[in-house]
């Protein structure tokens, strides 16, 4: 009985081949750098003296337009702890309101990540991260 072997490495090399010019050609896409561009900071106060901070953040680009529909993450120290995130409307705001509390004290919100596709967060070119 004749047995017969095929060599099937010349066509594992072109798969391999193609399948790496695929990986490199699919993923060329620019990002879009975003920035923390102004914290606005107001005090909310309600019946038997509680108190919340209300922050907006503006997310501007690198051209200093205002940047819709991107997740901006945030923590609040100091007074209260927690995390909160908002996205941002057509004119790059997005807002948090902090929890109700009767204590007084320094209550501070810190950006800590701004994200959406094509998009990456500048700490450096932030002009503000903390209100």
């Amino acid at each position: 009985m004749k047995t017969t072997r095929l060599n099937f490495r010349p066509w594992i090399s072109i798969l391999a081949t193609l399948s790496i010019l695929f990986i490199f050609v699919g993923q060329s896409y620019s990002e879009t750098v975003v920035h923390v561009a102004n914290f606005e900071g107001t005090m909310l106060t309600g019946a038997d003296l509680i108190k919340a901070e209300q922050i907006i953040v503006t997310v501007l680009d690198q051209d200093n337009d205002p940047v819709e529909d991107l997740t901006v993450t945030g923590e609040w120290s100091k007074l209260l702890d927690g995390t909160a995130s908002g996205v941002t409307d057509v004119d790059g705001k997005a807002t948090f309101v902090s929890n109700a509390t009767k204590k007084c004290g320094i209550l501070r919100f810190t950006v800590t990540d701004i994200s959406g596709e094509g998009y990456i967060y500048s700490y450096s070119d932030s002009t503000d991260q903390t209100e």
